[in-house]
């Protein structure tokens, strides 16, 4: 398990790259880029919340798997969702029907340029199962630190 010292730089790119897709360790946190879900059916409804966001850069996460998403009853998104802090409500339920039982979340961000930013430079996620239905997602924002409170949101089925 690697090791930072506060006024390093944290490559996490190279991490990783070496880690093969595999969770990294750092100072006691297991770090994924994206988390690989496997659903309990592959017709249900999650509910999720944004518990906190501490970035000067717009906040999100993606939600992908081969079949349709559903948000509050409105129309049908396939494939992929994106879920903003400032557009998604706090407290919302999404609708998966998933077709391969297999639901893909990762955290995005925004520069403010209106292009969606993920998977690079201090882009990662440690995961917390709080309970058998339910997962905290802790999220870094692009800068390459282990400030993992830009984006905190949870998961319940």
């Amino acid at each position: 398990m690697e090791t930072m010292e506060d006024n390093n730089i944290l490559d996490l790119d190279k991490l990783f790259r070496e880690a093969k897709g595999k969770p990294v360790g750092i100072n006691g946190k297991f770090l994924v880029r994206i988390d690989r879900f496997n659903l309990p059916v592959k017709k249900i409804p999650l509910n999720f919340c944004f518990i906190e966001t501490n970035s000067e850069w717009k906040q999100g996460f993606i939600l992908k798997t081969k079949g349709t998403f559903k948000l509050n009853s409105k129309d049908t998104i396939r494939d992929a969702i994106v879920l903003w802090e400032d557009t998604a409500p706090k407290d919302f339920v999404v609708n998966v029907n998933s077709k391969d039982g297999k639901l893909l979340i990762y955290n995005v961000w925004d520069f403010g340029n209106g292009i969606t930013q993920a998977w690079h430079n201090g882009a990662a996620i440690e995961i917390k199962q709080i309970t058998n239905n339910k997962r905290v997602y802790y999220c870094n924002d692009g800068h390459p630190n282990l400030d993992l409170n830009n984006l905190v949101f949870s998961m319940t089925w």
